[in-house]
Order: structure tokens, then C-alpha cells, then sequence
């Protein structure tokens, strides 16, 4: 088959780079290994550094393993909620329909959602071709931007968002198969297009590769750590927005302090637009670590010395299992989340953390007080995430079924 992968936002495996290969690099390696044809369409903008991709001022390139890299043009921009933002995902959508045209046809497109409007444009390009396309829903857009407002001007919120709804009704209606990361997220997308569960449809959560341990960062890095090596290191490693709270782990931090618990140290890794507003928040902690953004090596150095994993929620997220739990179970971490149905639901039948209440510290502190009480119970839940993870989670497993359907569907 020739195959389009369309994602922006992810980041892309180029060669002599480190950055960690997800949903969509994994798939286009396998299955350019199973001898499909696959052209890769993102945005010239790297969405985590906020600058243009230097390989963008060629158009197009080829990745490792022969997957062709075709790069969307628009704007760029430094936040992640702006209208410069908004203005991108425009413009990187009119340059699809205008670049497609050119180049020959897929047998099948796989297209991830958000963002709304080039999803929107994919999928009414393929109707008129007659080619089959699969929505990959990821994230719950525009649904996330109403929830930011109050509950009282969120009807407000609804009309001026009217726009985007539509274009992510048409592109669910219009796509031949639904695929989504979480039973939540499917039926969401069921849900806007107005229909029930069909043949084309699918539930493949997201998958992460086992970490390399020799990929070890400098030691200008783990220096930073020779004085908690003795400490309970609690991970958090994700972006600063909007659904994540941390100000709820720094209160718990606080609160420890205070006690003079010296058991745990929080190691906060990831950048965002609350970044500021949390370091402020624990300037005097010492039992607080902000390590910035870092890449693959140094995650997987702090989580091979993490004593447990945190998937910090507000109460209000829309995210359902998000991959943050499974990259927790990746690295054997007993997972803390706030995360309440169908996560929560993931994690106890896995037997591999313990929930805690989102925006209540000592809930959290609870929860630390449990694991280190019981020190059998977690040692469980590290075996027991190993081993479900190896035996279900894996990308071999997940993106191998993925593909098979893929395959079905063109068929």
C-alpha cells in the first residue's frame, strides 16, 4: 500500500537526534518494515521548540528507513493557546489541499485529530477522491477550549467555537473509520458523527518502545541528583498546560515540609505556559526539582531512579487514558493519578498504581503514605505493570493490530 501518515505536533526522528519517536513515527517505521510505501505530512513548525524545522526550507526530505517527510507551511507561533496558533493550523490546512493535488495518490490515509482543520480538509480531499480515511482521534478538540472558559460563559464559549464544532462533525461523518486512543475518545468521535460503532472503527491505545538504558545522559545532568539519590523520586514528565495539575503536587510538597518528611522529592520535568507560575509557587522547596524540557535519555535516567510515576489531572481534564499512563508502565513505575473513570478503572485492573483525588494534596500524600507502608503492595504494582505492559501495551502488539486493520480497510 502507499500509505499517508498526516500528523503535526509529534516530534520527527530524524537522524542523530534523540527525540522520542511516538504514535505516528513508530507506525510509519513498521510499516515501511512491512513493506508499505509511507509519506509522512506535518507542519514545518516543530510544535515543542516553536521553530521552523531547517528541513522545511526544502519542502520535503527522507527519514530513516525510507518514510518520505512532507512538511505543511504556515506561520509560526510561540504559545499554545494564541490566534497566531489558530492562524497556523489554517494555513498548514490550506497547504495540504493545495500540495495533495500535486503528488501521487495514498490507497489509504491515516490522519490524526486534533488539529481540527486539517483533519477537516483531509478527509473531505479523500471523499472526492473515493479514498478511505481513518481519524485518529487524540485529543478532545474543540471541546478543550470550551472547557477553559467559566461554567457560566461556556455557551458563550459554544457559539464563538460554532465553526469548529461543524468541521469536526464533518470530518468524524466524513471519514470511513474512527480510530481513537481510549474507548472515551471513541465513542466522542462516534458521538459527533452521529452513528454507532462500525467495522472500520478501532481502539488502539497509545504504545511506547521498552526505554534503552544505555542511551545515559552527560553527567553535567545526574550530577544535579547525587543529593537525593537516598530519596522517593516522584516523576512527573509532561507538558505545563492547562489539564495538568501541579499546583496540587507542590501543595503536597509544602505540606511535607512542613512535617519534616524527608522521604520523597518531587522531580518535575517538562515545559509549558504554567512553567512560571509553578516554579514560583516552589521557589522554597527543596524538595521540589524543575529539570525543564529534556530529552529521551535523561526521561529515561530519571524514571530507571523514580520510586513512582505521577499523572497529576484536574478534576475537569477530558483526557480518558492518557499516554502518560502507559509510558509510566513502560518504565515498571506504580502510578499516582488523579484521573478519575476509565483511567482509574485501567489502573486497578492492571494493579498498577493508586488513584488519588485531583486538586487535594492529601489525598496525594495519602497515597505516598500507602506505598511506602506497604512496601510488598508496590512492589506488586511494579511487576504487575511490567508484566501487563510487555503483554499487552508494547507497540509490537498495539501498532501490529493497528496495521492489520489498516490493511482490512483497504481492502
Amino acid at each position: 500500500m502507499r500509505v499517508w501518515i498526516i500528523t503535526v505536533g509529534e516530534p520527527i526522528p530524524f537522524e542523530k537526534t534523540f527525540g522520542r519517536i511516538f504514535r505516528s513515527g513508530l507506525l510509519a517505521k513498521m510499516l515501511t518494515e512491512a513493506g508499505h510505501e509511507v509519506v509522512w505530512w506535518t507542519s514545518s513548525v516543530d510544535h515543542f521548540s516553536k521553530k521552523i524545522y531547517p528541513q522545511a526550507s526544502e519542502g520535503e526530505c527522507i527519514l530513516p528507513g525510507g518514510i518520505k517527510l512532507i512538511f505543511l507551511k504556515s506561520i509560526l507561533y510561540k504559545k499554545n493557546i494564541s490566534f497566531r496558533r489558530l492562524i497556523n493550523h489554517f494555513g498548514t490546512a490550506r497547504h495540504f489541499t493545495k500540495l495533495a493535488q500535486s503528488v501521487p495518490l495514498p490507497d489509504i490515509v491515516l490522519c490524526s485529530f486534533p488539529t481540527v482543520e486539517l483533519s477537516y480538509n483531509v478527509v473531505n480531499f479523500c471523499q472526492k477522491r473515493c479514498i478511505p480515511v481513518l481519524v485518529d482521534v487524540r485529543d478532545l478538540y474543540p471541546d478543550v477550549y470550551i472547557n477553559l472558559f467559566p461554567n457560566i460563559l461556556r455557551p458563550l464559549a459554544k457559539v464563538l467555537l460554532y465553526p469548529m464544532q461543524w468541521m469536526t462533525q464533518k470530518a468524524m461523518q466524513g471519514a470511513t473509520g474512527i480510530i481513537a486512543i481510549s474507548k472515551t475518545y471513541l465513542n466522542w468521535g462516534l458521538d459527533y458523527a452521529q452513528r454507532s460503532h462500525n467495522k472500520y472503527d478501532g481502539l488502539f491505545p497509545m504504545a511506547y518502545p521498552r526505554s534503552e538504558e544505555n542511551l545515559l545522559p552527560a553527567s553535567q545532568f545526574t550530577s544535579k541528583f547525587k543529593k537525593i539519590t537516598d530519596k522517593k523520586i516522584i516523576l512527573y514528565v509532561g507538558s505545563f498546560v492547562s489539564s495538568i495539575d501541579l499546583e496540587t503536587v507542590i501543595s503536597a510538597a509544602k505540606i511535607l515540609k512542613e512535617r519534616k518528611n524527608e522521604d520523597f522529592h518531587f522531580v518535575l520535568a517538562g515545559d509549558g505556559g504554567y512553567k512560571e507560575l509553578w516554579e514560583n509557587m516552589a521557589i522554597n522547596l527543596d524538595n521540589v526539582t524543575f529539570t525543564g524540557w529534556i530529552d529521551s535519555p535523561k526521561i529515561n535516567w530519571l524514571a530507571h531512579n523514580a520510586w513512582a510515576g505521577l499523572g497529576a489531572y484536574k478534576k475537569d481534564a477530558l483526557m480518558s487514558l492518557p499516554n502518560k499512563i502507559l509510558e509510566y508502565m513502560n518504565f515498571g513505575l506504580p502510578i499516582l493519578s488523579s484521573l478519575d473513570g476509565e483511567t482509574r478503572e485501567f489502573i486497578e485492573e492492571n494493579n498498577c498504581g493508586l488513584y488519588y483525588e485531583a486538586g487535594n494534596p492529601e489525598s496525594l500524600i495519602a497515597c505516598l503514605d500507602q506505598l511506602i507502608e506497604t512496601p510488598k503492595k508496590r512492589e506488586e504494582m511494579v511487576v504487575s505493570s511490567k508484566k501487563n505492559y510487555m503483554e499487552k501495551y508494547t507497540p509490537a502488539r498495539i501498532y501490529g493490530d493497528f496495521i492489520q486493520h489498516i490493511e482490512k480497510v483497504c481492502e
